[in-house]
Parts: C-alpha cells; structure tokens; sequence
C-alpha cells in the first residue's frame, strides 16, 4: 500500500536532510521512497541523528507567551475609570441597604404626636 505525503511532511523530511553526509542522504532518501511505494514496512532510519534534528525543529519553533501583556495608554485609563464607576455604583447601592444584607433601609417616619395635649384624668390612672 503506498502511503501518501503532504507537503509539511516533505518539508520536515529534507530539513532532517540537512547536515548529513552525501551518502546518508542518498541512502534515507532511497529508503523513504520505498516506503512511500509501499516496498518497506517502516519509513527510512535517521539513526542517531535523527533525535539531534528533531530537538533542532523544536528549538527553532517559537515559544508560546507566558503571560498576557497589561494593558497600557488609553486602554488602561478606561479600565480605571471603569474600576472607579463600578466601585461607586456599588458603594452607592451598599448606602442604600442595611449593612450590605440586601435589604432596602428602612426609612424613620417621623409621624405627629395626635395625644400631645391629652391629660389623663384621676380616674383614668391605675
């Protein structure tokens, strides 16, 4: 059964090329051809070098970023000012609520006094 190769694959195959002798790379390469065709089991043998080149591709590929960049200019200025708005929006809703329990504050009802000119009478009193 032949096997199919894409290009990246390919590409992968001569860079692991690179650096070895003329008559390695004759070899491999006669190697990796039959097992394309199908005549080989198992695709051409680097040997030794091969761990050296697969470690060189790795190195050379780019290491992802550790952590995000912070923002800066104007984009930091809006996050602090969004900071401070929500910070005030909240302080203002936690004035409104009793200790922060969720409930509204009750408001005092100041109400008038309607018996303030009554006097008990002598018969009234216990």
């Amino acid at each position: 059964m032949a096997h199919k190769e894409t290009r990246s694959k390919h590409q992968r195959f001569l860079q692991r090329l690179e650096g070895l002798s003329s008559e390695d790379r004759q070899r491999i390469q006669k190697e990796h051809i039959a097992y394309m065709n199908g005549e080989r089991a198992m695709d051409a043998n680097f040997g030794e070098s091969e761990t050296a080149a697969l470690s060189a591709v790795r190195s050379s590929q780019r290491a992802p970023r550790s952590t995000p960049r912070s923002p800066m200019g104007k984009e930091l200025a809006y996050l602090k000012a969004k900071k401070r708005l929500i910070s005030e929006q909240r302080s203002a809703v936690a004035a409104k609520t009793v200790a922060g329990s969720g409930r509204k504050a009750l408001v005092a009802r100041k109400s008038k006094d309607d018996d303030e000119d009554y006097i008990p009478a002598e018969d009234d009193v216990d």
